[in-house]
């Protein structure tokens, strides 16, 4: 992220996110640039494999990518 496209900490930005729901939150965080979105959908299953790591999840799910 550019330093002009860097935004400022807002006071008390952990006490107002804590409010927020994270339903909320996701459906905010999908739309920006730099991040897309794999909705496992119920009793589907997708394997997240890293180079020393690796999780298997099971729907319903929202997996959010941030390539930022």
């Amino acid at each position: 992220m550019s330093k002009e496209n860097k935004k400022e900490p807002v006071a008390n930005t952990n006490q107002f996110l804590g409010q927020v729901s994270t339903k909320a939150l996701t459906n905010t965080l999908v739309k920006r640039e730099g991040i897309s979105e794999l909705i496992v959908e119920p009793y589907g299953k997708v394997a997240i494999v890293g180079c020393d790591k690796h999780k298997l999840v099971t729907g319903p799910a929202r997996i959010i990518i941030n390539y930022d």
